[in-house]
């Protein structure tokens, strides 16, 4: 009887993090405009990775992108 090979699991992108200077460029938004943004509750909130270090999830950041995006399309 042959041997049954298992299937390969569909792997999840890597997660990647983006530092202050990475989300500005991404998003060509100023370094004040983007905590204003969080502080308004608009944008993605950073978190800790180390003592005074801050990251976004990649993946959250693409997603605010996204929708901004989509609502100009629906203008």
């Amino acid at each position: 009887m042959p041997k049954k090979i298992p299937l390969a699991k569909a792997e999840a992108p890597p997660t990647r993090l983006w530092d202050m200077n990475v989300v500005a460029q991404q998003t060509t938004l100023s370094k004040s405009q983007i905590f204003n943004l969080v502080k308004e509750g608009s944008f993605p909130k950073p978190f800790r990775v180390s003592a005074g270090h801050n990251a976004w999830l990649a993946a959250e950041v693409d997603a605010w992108i996204d929708a901004r995006i989509a609502t100009k399309a629906r203008a």
